[in-house]
């Protein structure tokens, strides 16, 4: 099952990567083994992957909000 991600105002830092008004999957270049730190500087929720895909979700981030997440990967909005 696929879903469509809406676009999000603010910035998203994953594993180092900066992201400006992210949409749909938002890829880090590498994966956070074990652990990713993600900066959620977005009024959504996040969703967090293990994946380059945005399919296997591992855990979410709260709106404005930094966090680690093991494996994170990518990052989706909806």
């Amino acid at each position: 099952m696929t879903q469509s991600a809406s676009a999000a105002a603010g910035t998203l830092i994953i594993n180092g990567n900066t992201f400006q008004n992210p949409t749909g999957c938002n890829v880090s270049d590498t994966p956070g083994d074990p652990d990713g730190l993600f900066s959620n500087g977005i009024d959504h929720l996040a969703f967090v992957y293990s994946d380059p895909f945005c399919e296997e979700f591992v855990g979410t981030a709260m709106p404005l909000s930094i966090v680690v997440v093991p494996h994170a990967w990518s990052v989706a909005y909806y």
